[in-house]
């Protein structure tokens, strides 16, 4: 609502809202001059008798109104519609590295030295199997196998990993927050599955280690040993610490 008066060229006025009665601040008053409400909602510009006063503001409807004596107008405030809401979901980026891929891949039996070929992940030391996913800490990468929470899957000191090749099914790596572990881990998971166990004998040797495995229709039973030592040893006649480990997997 504006209420004017006319005063000998000079219109004093308050602009008040629709519906509320409050005075509206801010509000563009044009007549022979211009004008802005204060915080009140008072203004004051110049203007005759038969002129048009035009009042401006975002919030509220545009009016005209002639310039006379006990105007009343109502400001009405600016219905604008806004657009709808739309929320979209996407599925959380997956590497996927199979068995095959595992076998072509160069490097030592370490399962985790194979995932520094992935994209956005990288080994922190060379001393153990410590991951960095998206430049994080490596206590910021979760790892699972087959579904189960596994704190540190790796040796220390050592070039062997905790997982013969041959039993890896699938690796799967997500560069983000994953739902897949029970406490949140801001740098990514590392989701490691087995293939299932087949009823027989199995034995590997290698520069690096050897082992034997009996698959069963309710697990496998496995044993793998270390040879790093021997060799350094039979290289290096002097004193060498090195770690000797013999890993028993019962799945």
């Amino acid at each position: 609502m504006a209420l004017l008066f006319l005063l000998g060229g000079v219109i004093r006025g308050v602009v008040l809202e629709e519906g509320t009665g409050m005075p509206v601040e801010h509000v563009r008053v044009e007549g022979r001059s211009v004008d802005y409400t204060d915080e009140n909602g008072k203004f004051v510009v110049e203007a005759e008798e038969g002129d048009t006063i035009r009042i401006f503001h975002p919030g509220y409807e545009r009016m005209e109104i002639p310039a006379c004596d006990s105007i009343v107008i109502y400001l009405k405030p600016r219905i604008i519609p806004l657009p709808g809401t739309v929320v979209k979901g996407k599925k959380t980026y997956e590497k996927k590295i199979t068995a095959r891929e595992l076998h072509e891949e160069p490097g030592f039996p370490d399962i985790f030295r194979l995932l520094e070929v992935t994209p956005s992940v990288s080994a922190l030391a060379e001393w153990a199997g410590f991951l960095s996913i998206r430049g994080g800490k490596f206590y910021e990468t979760g790892y699972l196998v087959d579904g189960v929470p596994f704190p540190f899957p790796f040796h220390f000191m050592g070039m062997t990993g905790i997982f013969p090749v041959e039993e890896i099914e699938r690796i799967s790596v997500y560069p983000s927050f994953s739902w897949r572990l029970p406490e949140w881990r801001i740098g990514g998971t590392v989701d490691i599955q087995t293939r299932e166990p087949e009823e027989e004998w199995e034995v590997s040797i290698t520069p690096l280690d050897a082992g034997m495995g009996l698959g069963m229709s309710g697990g496998r039973i496995g044993l793998r040993h270390h040879l790093g030592k021997y060799w350094l040893g039979k290289l290096n006649q002097d004193f060498m610490l090195v770690p000797g480990y013999t890993d028993l997997s019962l799945r």
